[in-house]
């Protein structure tokens, strides 16, 4: 009997090792996986939302046996809890892994929710920026003082305008009296034109008489010589003739005759040079209508002159009248406007200090 239990002894004392040795490999295997899973949590980024965590698992401490005679039932049944806590854990880093994922999902969603906002605050301080300077720009503009500028300015052109308009008057007098003497001068052309006509006509006929007397004297007389001295010479044989009586009177007579003879050609050289040539410059023409008095003084005068002074006056009156309503008045209400603001703005900037 004892030499049987002695010989059993050995046998099972071998089984209960391979079984603890494959239990204690588990127990090992079960540990690293619960090791593995809190090193993999322990990598990820805290986030908010609150992960539950699992203590770890202790490895099952598998007792010594004390003796070789221990049920092999329990071995197993540490095995199986083993196992279960083996796939206990197991679940746990699978929730944990899919909750890391979660969270690096929602991680990832703020950072692309947060990048357009980002983006439009860039946008906006640059804009920012840019109202900046073009505030600044108004600041420097408006240091620029043109109200005295504008009022020197109006007042200048007020006073030009004033003594431009005061002289109107006497020049609508000028332009009126002007157009009268052109009107009187025009209706006087046809007895210019008769006059002209008229001393062209007599001066010729004169010319032709003297030239009749010269060549009678010049038959008359043996001795050849001007005018007046072939009739002296004339006047002398007649005087010849005459009774003593007569002699003094009809001498008397011929000299004055002679006198008005020698006055003729100096008259009518100075009547065709002096008053028939100029007359014919203005007033020869075919159709009086187109005489160059007419076409080239009274047409002028009229229509380049006193017509466009006419219009002048008319309009300096409107130019007054808009210049007053339309500048003057506005520009002096929109300075004062100007000035009752900038009076605000440094109010505004001196109660909120900017």
């Amino acid at each position: 009997m004892t030499h049987r239990y002695q010989d059993e002894m050995p046998a099972q004392t071998g089984l209960n090792r391979r079984q603890f040795l494959r239990a204690a490999s588990l127990t090992a295997v079960a540990a690293t996986a619960a090791g593995a899973g809190a090193a993999a949590f322990s990598k990820t980024p805290a986030a908010p939302p609150a992960i539950s965590v699992v203590p770890s698992a202790a490895a099952t401490a598998v007792p010594l046996l004390e003796s070789a005679g221990e049920n092999a039932a329990q071995l197993l049944a540490q095995l199986a809890a083993a196992q279960a806590e083996n796939r206990r854990l197991q679940a746990t880093l699978t929730a944990t892994q899919q909750q890391m994922q979660q969270m690096q999902g929602q991680a990832d969603a703020a950072d692309s929710a947060a990048e357009p906002l980002l983006l439009e605050l860039q946008a906006a301080n640059a804009q920012v920026g840019l109202l900046a300077g073009l505030v600044a720009l108004y600041e420097q503009l408006d240091d620029v003082t043109l109200a005295e500028v504008w009022d020197a300015g109006v007042t200048a052109v007020s006073e030009a305008v004033d003594d431009l308009l005061e002289e109107t008057p006497a020049l609508g007098v000028g332009v009126a009296a002007g157009r009268q003497a052109l009107l009187a001068l025009e209706n006087q052309l046809p007895a210019l034109q008769d006059g002209r006509l008229w001393l062209s006509d007599h001066l010729d006929r004169l010319q032709a008489l003297y030239a009749r007397v010269q060549a009678l004297l010049a038959a008359a007389v043996e001795t050849a010589g001007s005018v007046l001295e072939m009739l002296n010479h004339w006047f002398a044989d007649v005087l010849d003739w005459l009774p003593f009586g007569l002699v003094q009177k009809a001498a008397a007579i011929m000299q004055a005759i002679a006198d008005v003879l020698a006055e003729m050609p100096q008259t009518m050289s100075g009547l065709d040079l002096n008053v028939r040539q100029p007359l014919d410059t203005w007033l020869a023409a075919d159709d009086p209508a187109d005489a160059p008095l007419r076409r080239e003084l009274i047409g002028p005068l009229r229509d380049g002159v006193l017509t466009p002074a006419d219009a002048v006056i008319g309009k300096a009156d409107t130019l007054q009248k808009a210049y007053r309503e339309q500048l003057a008045t506005p520009l002096q209400s929109a300075v004062a406007n100007r000035q009752q603001l900038r009076a605000q703005i440094d109010a505004y900037r001196q109660q909120h200090g900017v």
